[in-house]
């Protein structure tokens, strides 16, 4: 009869796993780990690994897969403030915004609510005109004025735009859309250093910085600085491949975030032209 194998053995497994972006396998391994051992740090191990597996299923929009390790990982017994806002954040990200609000109930004076909301408004806004059932209806009018802005912006009516967009204030979660929006209007106008000033103040984490990410990188080359080693060299790469064809598909991002119905389709154009945009926080 094959022996079990050895518990340390299972933990350079998992991180093993972990470090090949196999995070599925890790889950399993770090189960089996902390069967077989366990203590607080086969917990952690666990934990990790959740969260591991839940952050590359949104990352690849696989958002189906992405509920039911979700649902294990709130079924854990953690005492951790930390953990239950990360998981909030992950049910923003699914549109589950009921969900999510559930969740931060577990942390009393918890200041993650902004970053949930903030999310389930990006969730909404790539759902296209659908998303607005994901928002509670304080939110709703927030989300029309952005939809409003895009169409007045994809009409050519820039002051229409900036006038709608006025409406978004800044405790709104959608002022991360109205930054970039503003950003694209001063771009257009090829006043690109008003674009850039509005696109340096989006959040890294949110989907605005990311589909703005190719202009600030053909745009402005301080940008490269604010990226750790690993992800500047991914970005490097991408520059590269995309020396040819850059113009064309910077064309076609900004054709695509004109119109607020195709917005889905730039975040595609994003995937297929700057893979390391999604697969990295820049």
């Amino acid at each position: 009869m094959a022996k079990a194998p050895a518990t340390a053995s299972l933990a350079r497994k998992v991180e093993a796993a972990l470090r090949a972006g196999r995070s599925a396998e890790a889950l399993e391994l770090a189960k089996l780990h902390a069967r077989d051992k366990p203590g607080p740090e086969a917990d952690a191990l666990v934990r990790r690994c959740y969260l591991a597996a839940a952050e590359g299923l949104v990352a690849r929009n696989t958002f189906r897969e992405a509920h039911p390790v979700l649902s294990e990982a709130e079924r854990l017994a953690v005492n951790d403030p930390a953990w239950w806002e990360r998981l909030a954040e992950l049910r923003a990200d699914l549109g589950d915004f009921g969900r999510a609000l559930q969740l931060l109930d577990k942390v009393p004076g918890t200041t993650a609510r902004p970053r949930v909301l903030g999310r389930v408004a990006d969730r909404a806004i790539r759902e296209g005109p659908d998303g607005k059932t994901l928002l509670p209806d304080d939110l709703r009018p927030g989300f029309e004025a952005i939809r409003q802005a895009f169409a007045h912006y994809e009409a050519g009516r820039d002051e229409a735009a900036r006038e709608a967009l006025n409406q978004i204030g800044l405790s709104s979660p959608f002022l991360e859309w109205k930054l970039l929006l503003r950003g694209l209007i001063a771009w257009s106008a090829n006043d690109t250093p008003r674009a850039l000033e509005n696109w340096s103040r989006l959040s890294p984490d949110r989907l605005p910085a990311q589909l703005a990410a190719p202009f600030r990188l053909t745009a402005d080359k301080s940008y490269a600085a604010t990226l750790t080693p690993d992800r500047l060299a991914a970005a490097a790469r991408q520059v590269d491949q995309l020396a040819g064809g850059l113009n064309e598909s910077l064309r076609r991002l900004r054709k695509q975030l004109a119109n607020e119905d195709t917005i889905p389709a730039a975040l595609e154009t994003v995937c297929q032209e700057r893979p390391d945009i999604l697969n990295h926080n820049i």
